[in-house]
């Protein structure tokens, strides 16, 4: 028994599907993945043709490298220039004498000699002879200084009061002072301008009394000895004490340091 179909409405037909074509899906994604070949195969050429050397200009063309550049070789030194054979000395071609030679400054005469040192080294057990009559030397005689005439055969005291030992000076080093060696701590100083054997003073007026400034007299080892706080006063003599006084140079005492006796 058969119902009538109602108007209006249709029924799908017979043979036809509503799905999309499988056909046409497959030519797409083959041709997708055709184009993905051929652009790989052009990458994969060229960057074979940047490692591979140019035929054009037969450079060999290096590939890029990651990292740092190679440290470079240095260059080999030059070879030693060889120093070339004495030639004789030039002659002259009329008379065939040789010519005459500038000497070199290394074959130039030495220089002169500095000057030989005055005093010994600081420590040293000095005796100072004064210039003029032979045997007068610096000694102190109830603790005053004066010139004395004693050698190696005056008596031990006598010997003893002319020696002494040399230090530098207690205010300026680069002078001396002058300590009794059988008094020891007693030193030569000036007081009111009178040389005197006096006991080492803690103050700053001693050492500068008892330091004094030995200047060259002369080319040999004569010197005077200039006071260090009256630069202008310079060791003399008159006779019977040792001052310090106002003269030239050339008047002052002179003397020459020995070994101790």
């Amino acid at each position: 028994m058969s119902y009538p179909q109602p108007r209006g409405r249709r029924g799908p037909r017979a043979g036809r599907s509503s799905a999309p074509p499988r056909g046409s899906a497959i030519i797409v994604t083959g041709a997708v993945l055709a184009v993905l070949a051929m652009t790989l195969v052009i990458v994969i050429e060229r960057r074979q043709s940047r490692s591979l050397p140019s035929e054009a200009s037969g450079a060999w063309i290096a590939p890029p490298v990651d990292g740092p550049p190679p440290a470079l070789i240095p260059l080999q030194s030059a070879s030693p220039s060889l120093k070339p054979s004495p030639s004789p000395p030039p002659t002259a071609a009329a008379t065939g004498k040789p010519l005459p030679v500038a000497r070199h400054p290394s074959s130039a005469p030495p220089a002169a000699r500095p000057p030989a040192r005055l005093l010994p080294g600081p420590g040293s057990r000095i005796s100072l002879v004064a210039t003029g009559p032979a045997g007068l030397r610096l000694r102190h005689q109830d603790f005053r200084m004066r010139l004395s005439a004693i050698g190696p055969g005056s008596p031990a005291p006598a010997r003893a009061d002319a020696t002494f030992v040399l230090h530098r000076g207690l205010a300026d080093a680069r002078c001396v002072s002058l300590e009794s060696v059988n008094f020891p701590g007693r030193f030569v100083r000036h007081r009111n301008f009178v040389a005197v054997l006096h006991p080492r003073e803690s103050s700053q007026v001693f050492a500068a009394d008892a330091t004094f400034c030995p200047r060259r007299a002369g080319s040999g080892g004569d010197f005077v000895l200039r006071s260090s706080n009256f630069p202008d006063r310079l060791l003399t003599t008159d006779g019977r004490s040792v001052l310090l006084s106002r003269p030239a140079t050339a008047a002052a005492q002179k003397f020459r340091a020995v070994p101790g006796l």
